[in-house]
């Protein structure tokens, strides 16, 4: 790509309205050129640095527990290079008055992990953990397993690189976004799943802007009424700016659902 000519377009929030364009050319890992508004009345030079994308790919998450009363509890999670060097040292209990993880917690890594907790004292044991950019800066975050439900959807405990203190850091409100998340690098969304009977479903997806999931679309069908909703985002908030809601008086018939 070294030498290649590139183009990038600058749109408001919403992608409606042209604010300007970018024509430069990267030589080096440098972006550089002009960006201009939509009528080539204003033409500013820029240059941008192009940085490697942070692996993490070769730490390793030691997780350890300690006894409470019955059960086995999980009090912290040491992330390592694959040197063996301690990168950072998460106490789980410190977060936000979490003071312990409940078992369902425990259970779930066992499911998912293929790990096990001794009946007494303490023990550690670690996976290998890949990044995944949960907040679209290109720096790998990672998150675990935190539960699965009857229906299958998992949800999670997340945590996001912070370039400028250089640790992970919790993140709550991309948890209760919802279960089965995946994220779109192209776009910058996050999309969640939840099945809640034989028939119903719900589909979210959230809009990454300014540090914050915006919900952006949203789908769903229950008891025979399927409803969907298209949003926006204005003044830091998410707007409602559609919604259409149908029966299926097929389904509701053959169900007896009225």
């Amino acid at each position: 790509m070294n030498g290649s000519m590139l183009n990038l377009i600058e749109t408001d929030y919403n992608e409606t309205f042209l604010n300007g364009c970018f024509e430069g050319k990267i030589v080096d890992s440098i972006y550089f050129g002009v960006w201009s508004n939509p009528d080539a009345s204003i033409n500013i030079p820029f240059e941008f640095k192009v940085e490697e994308f942070n692996k993490v790919d070769n730490r390793t998450i030691e997780f350890w527990g300690s006894e409470s009363g019955s059960r086995m509890l999980i009090d912290s999670l040491i992330i390592k290079e694959n040197n063996g060097n301690i990168f950072q040292k998460i106490d789980l209990t410190k977060y936000n008055g979490d003071d312990t993880l409940n078992k369902a917690f425990i259970d779930s890594i066992k499911a998912n992990y293929d790990k096990d907790f001794l009946d007494v004292g303490a023990e550690q044991w670690e996976i290998s953990i890949g990044g995944e950019d949960m907040n679209f800066d290109r720096l790998n975050d990672f998150r675990i397993i935190a539960g699965t439900g009857a229906n299958g959807c998992s949800s999670y405990i997340c945590f996001i690189y912070n370039s400028a203190t250089k640790s992970y850091q919790r993140n709550h409100e991309l948890e209760e976004l919802g279960t089965q998340l995946s994220f779109s690098q192209e776009d910058s969304t996050v999309s969640t799943w939840n099945k809640s009977g034989p028939c119903n479903y719900y589909n979210s997806t959230f809009k990454y802007r300014d540090g914050h999931y915006f919900p952006w679309e949203q789908s769903s069908f229950c008891c025979g009424i399927s409803t969907h909703r298209i949003y926006a985002v204005k003044n830091g908030k998410s707007v409602l700016i559609s919604e259409k809601i149908e029966r299926d008086e097929e389904f509701i018939k053959e169900n007896e659902l009225e």
